[in-house]
């Protein structure tokens, strides 16, 4: 006899979790709105040892100037607390051959420096002296897994808000632009997130002496206090690192670029693009596209990334750096050594460009 069933559907990525979570004990399993924690105490004989340990997270530092002070600074910081909370150092990662031996011999002069030092902030200088060693130092992005895991790039230098430079201690000023170039030409991985790892860099005005700021901190409303996105050094490197002018992507990609076409951008056409930046012909752009777009997600922050007042720089009129203090703002019930934690002032982009 034909059988004339209709056969029945495989089950759904959803249908096939609560059916597993039925058999392990969950009473109403619902996988989309149900907390994980929740569903995972109903299991019987669950046992969290019986998990497979969290991938670590990838995490890097970079800067872009030849006054490295800063640089070790940060990397020394961080790579302190990494160790007390049993994470992998951040480990730095060089844009050209100088800057890697400066951060060598400074990390050589630290460890040969008089007094004491803790094992912790020893370990730190000898992991970080190891790192910009000739023979083990990274000098681009080429080696780091993005199949396991998203890395996260730290970009280091001094902020002041509204401003889309940074800074080094020696007062170098470096754009956001010239900040993404120097990524691009590092291969920064298209998955990887960054953080403007710098004083108000994801705020156009001073948050730190604005009253309530607490309150709105609790009420989840300061963004609206912190000005647009874009005059800002984070959101003005996330512009320039996913949406640049053509000449821009046409620079990154030139030679895939003049494959495609069969020829590279002539003399007029480079007059054209210096005066205006997306004057390319209309079949350049298209082998442009083609190339793919990045999607590089940047994190900024409305205050100090540090501890205690802050004096942040800022070039002003003829080159000339000013300074300003800043005062750090204790959020809620906490003592006099507790400031500002990034966690607490961390800003993404809005969806809509140019916000």
């Amino acid at each position: 006899m034909l059988n004339l069933r209709k056969p029945q559907a495989p089950p759904t990525k959803e249908q096939a979790t609560t059916n597993m979570l039925k058999r392990m004990g969950v009473a109403n399993p619902r996988p989309r709105d149900m907390n994980r924690n929740v569903m995972l105490s109903q299991i019987e004989n669950f046992n969290k040892s019986d998990l497979s340990p969290l991938v670590d997270q990838q995490r890097y530092m970079v800067s872009p100037h030849r006054d490295v002070t800063n640089f070790m600074a940060n990397s020394r910081g961080m790579g302190i607390q990494a160790l007390r909370d049993d994470h992998p150092m951040v480990r730095p990662i060089f844009k050209d051959v100088e800057q890697r031996d400066a951060f060598h011999q400074l990390a050589k002069q630290k460890l040969n420096a008089p007094g004491f030092m803790n094992p912790t902030e020893q370990k730190t200088y000898q992991q970080l002296r190891d790192w910009s060693h000739q023979d083990n130092a990274m000098m681009d992005f080429g080696s780091v897994d993005t199949k396991r895991s998203h890395p996260v790039v730290f970009v280091q230098g001094h902020g002041s808000p509204g401003d889309k430079k940074i800074y080094s201690d020696a007062d170098e000023a470096t754009s956001a632009k010239s900040v993404a170039s120097m990524l691009d030409k590092m291969g920064l991985p298209s998955v990887s997130q960054l953080r403007a790892n710098s004083c108000f860099s994801g705020t156009e005005t001073d948050l730190s002496n604005m009253q309530n700021v607490p309150q709105k901190f609790r009420e989840q409303t300061i963004e609206q206090s912190a000005g647009k996105w874009s005059k800002t050094f984070a959101g003005s490197l996330e512009q320039e690192l996913n949406q640049p002018s053509y000449k821009t992507q046409y620079l990154r990609n030139k030679s895939q670029v003049d494959k495609v076409m069969d020829r590279p951008l002539g003399k007029w056409g480079q007059v054209k693009a210096f005066f205006n930046p997306d004057n390319l012909t209309q079949e350049r752009k298209e082998a442009i596209d083609a190339m793919g777009k990045r999607h590089n997600r940047v994190v900024g922050y409305m205050g100090p990334t540090t501890q205690g007042a802050v004096i942040s720089k800022k070039r002003e009129q003829f080159g000339k750096i000013g300074y300003q203090k800043h005062t750090a703002v204790v959020f809620g019930p906490k003592d006099n050594r507790s400031y500002y934690k990034h966690g607490d002032v961390s800003r993404v982009g809005p969806s809509v460009p140019g916000k």
